[in-house]
């Protein structure tokens, strides 16, 4: 039987149909992509950073003790008329700079669909006003989007946002949230915004972003503002959270920069990072959570932290404790974006086979990245299996003299070779109450309760004595094992929630 022969040219085609997408399909599959709100707010915000914006406002509009309202402010470029329409438009080539945050033309719609079912954008420049609003109701009748009322969008910008009179700077943008998804979004008391948005936006935002707030060039705050009495609640500032930010390498010759050559693209550089074992740092923790979950890739684009930890298969486990040191740093330029693949949410990055063949036989100064991996195991062990001896310690500046004499008195002739700790105040991220920092031997209370406990000296030294007797059998500890720092945890939380109550 002679075999068919089969043919690889086009299909011809007859005609030209013109299909065009069902509306409501499309906006549904949107909303299926799969954005936690701290990710949809951070793709709002690229764009922000891309309009050369020093603040944003991320606020919550409350009413009947529900969250009825987000907006999204910045204090950056802002869009004329005819460039709104492109803003708003779905996938839409903008033509992006290489160091343009924004990649497909999405993210402003993905993000908020995901959010809510009412998305408005509205923006002004030295001259004009301008504003546009999707809603799954006017995407269903024929992808028809509303031009917002000019009096409406100035009454909008001339609003207090902390950020200024947006209309008088002749700059500004406000995207703004309506009709949330309650799936999404619980419709509980308003104290969810504080228990539980505020803290996972905190994280997120402040390890994404953290080059950036670093920097000092650009500033996040989350704030609440009632809608019925139009009291604002506190402005809680997002701090940089950096997952290299250890003082002192785990292990001596790491960092190492391992270069890694793939045909037809410019060199990649890896960074590979060993943290210190026990380590109690927040760079470390990253906000809670299973910290072995953090190892592997931290992949960057444009200074933005887009994959932060796993292995991208590599490796069979993102999460062997044994390896919860490692960390490799690695920045992506545009030049990598076609091989690189960004997901949509911007948390993650899809690698091409040919990396992870690379990886094997990579090598700086005869050390492999295999031998990396190795090492920060080892570093691992090793410090869960070192004794935690202790040594002696005496309170020291912050706790009053009279207690300071007492402890000497009881190690005796020992408290000359005591490590002196004290205790001082200074800002640190909200929702901690204290801090240990092991090279000054000093605890660290968060000033923004210094109000609570009082004006009063007395108060505040007698708190300074107590942190230090709670404290102290930890902090003497030549080296903090997870389960001591889980203790700290837990201290902190309790102390956090008695000065919650008032």
């Amino acid at each position: 039987m002679t075999p068919i022969s089969w043919s690889l040219l086009p299909f011809k085609a007859s005609k030209k149909r013109v299909i065009p997408p069902d509306p409501k399909g499309v906006v549904d599959a949107f909303a299926r992509i799969g954005y936690t709100l701290e990710q949809s707010v951070a793709d709002v915000i690229d764009n922000a950073i891309d309009a050369e914006a020093k603040n944003v406002v991320v606020r919550f509009f409350l009413e009947d003790s529900s969250i009825r309202r987000i907006a999204i402010v910045n204090d950056g470029q802002g869009l004329k008329d005819s460039e709104i329409d492109a803003a708003m438009e779905f996938g839409r080539n903008n033509k992006k700079s290489g160091q343009s945050l924004g990649k497909y033309g999405m993210g402003l719609k993905t993000a908020s669909f995901n959010q809510c079912k009412s998305v408005s954008l509205l923006s002004c420049t030295e001259k004009e006003l301008a504003g546009r609003r999707w809603t799954t109701e006017s995407i269903a009748a024929g992808w028809c989007c509303d031009e917002l009322d000019k009096k409406e969008i100035e009454s909008l910008l001339t609003r207090d946002w902390g950020l200024g009179d947006l209309r008088s700077m002749g700059r500004g943008t406000i995207v703004v949230w309506d009709n949330l998804n309650t799936q999404r979004l619980d419709r509980g008391h308003a104290d969810i915004v504080s228990s539980k948005y505020l803290p996972r936006l905190q994280k997120h935002l402040g390890l994404v972003f953290h080059r950036f707030l670093s920097s000092g060039r650009f500033e996040i705050r989350v704030d609440t503002l009632d809608a019925k009495t139009g009291m604002a609640g506190p402005s809680n500032s997002i701090f940089p959270l950096d997952p290299f930010s250890y003082k002192r390498s785990g292990c001596d010759g790491y960092p190492s920069l391992f270069k890694v050559q793939m045909k037809g693209l410019p060199q990649l550089n890896l960074e590979a990072h060993i943290w210190p074992s026990n380590s109690n740092d927040v760079g470390y923790k990253l906000g809670g959570g299973r910290v072995s979950e953090r190892q592997g890739f931290y992949f960057y684009r444009n200074s933005r932290l887009i994959q932060a930890g796993g292995w991208n298969g590599w490796r069979e486990s993102d999460a062997e404790p044994h390896l919860s040191l490692a960390r490799v740093k690695i920045d992506l330029s545009s030049a990598f974006d076609d091989v690189f693949k960004l997901n949509v949410q911007k948390s993650g990055i899809d690698v091409p086979a040919v990396f992870l063949d690379e990886l094997e036989t990579t090598e700086n100064d005869g050390k492999t990245i295999l031998q990396y991996v190795q090492k920060a195991n080892d570093v691992y062990r090793k410090g869960k299996s070192e004794k935690t001896a202790k040594s002696q310690v005496v309170p020291g500046a912050g706790v009053p003299n009279s207690v300071r004499r007492v402890e000497s008195e009881d190690i005796g002739s020992a408290s000359k070779k005591a490590t002196s700790i004290a205790v001082r105040w200074k800002k640190l991220p909200s929702k901690i109450v204290f801090s240990f920092d092991r090279e000054t031997s000093t605890i660290w209370a968060n000033s923004e309760f210094k109000p609570l406990i009082s004006n009063n000296a007395g108060s505040v030294r007698l708190f300074n004595t107590m942190l230090y007797l709670v404290l102290k059998d930890i902090v003497k500890l030549e080296r903090l094992h997870e389960t001591h720092i889980d203790e700290m945890d837990t201290i902190n939380n309790e102390l956090l929630a008695a000065l919650g109550e008032h």
